[in-house]
């Protein structure tokens, strides 16, 4: 994941469905969960590389359900996973 000017979420390997902009995600199993602008939701098996697009949240829970992944009410944005990543002890060693 990275982020462009402080703004914009995105996910470089993703580029076969115009570069969407990656409002929130978690990754869970090695499968990254995201929901994307324009209401788009999928999952990036991040070891074998591929992609799947789900036509609404309801379709992406439902296989999340089969799938023991989270549900898009578990999601959350760059912004909050990389506070939580450089938070702490992290920040300090920075210093």
């Amino acid at each position: 994941m990275e982020q462009i000017n402080g703004t914009m979420a995105y996910f470089e390997p993703v580029t076969t469905i115009d570069q969407p902009e990656i409002i929130s995600y978690q990754v869970a199993n090695g499968v990254l969960c995201a929901k994307a602008d324009k209401n788009l939701y999928f999952t990036y098996d991040l070891a074998l590389k591929r992609y799947q697009i789900f036509a609404d949240s309801t379709a992406y829970n439902s296989n999340a359900k089969n799938l023991s992944l989270p549900t898009t009410s578990q999601f959350e944005s760059f912004n909050r996973h990389y506070a939580r990543y450089w938070g702490g002890w992290r920040f300090w060693l920075l210093a």
